[in-house]
């Protein structure tokens, strides 16, 4: 996994390094993700009553989550502004 982070990182910015710490990190952060994708996924398995789990769960599980619906301080849209034509 380390080597996954570190070869997608200089990828996007090869003149940057990462120190073991900062992998460390980044592992946990990948560890945690991939449980909490599968999690959902198996949860949406059992749901649909199937044994087998597609990739169409692990992609809806993977999928931004209602909790996650914001948006960030520096964008041009607002929290409530995304969550207005639900309250409509």
């Amino acid at each position: 996994m380390q080597w996954c982070c570190f070869r997608v990182l200089k990828e996007v910015h090869p003149d940057v390094g990462i120190s073991k710490q900062g992998m460390q990190v980044m592992q946990t952060f990948a560890v945690d993700m991939f449980d909490r994708i599968m999690v959902e996924a198996s949860r949406l398995c059992r749901i649909s009553n199937k044994a087998t789990l597609s990739s169409r769960e692990i992609q809806t599980a993977g999928g931004p989550m209602p909790h996650t619906n914001t948006c960030h301080k520096s964008s041009r849209c607002h929290a409530k502004e995304a969550y207005l034509p639900m309250l409509q």
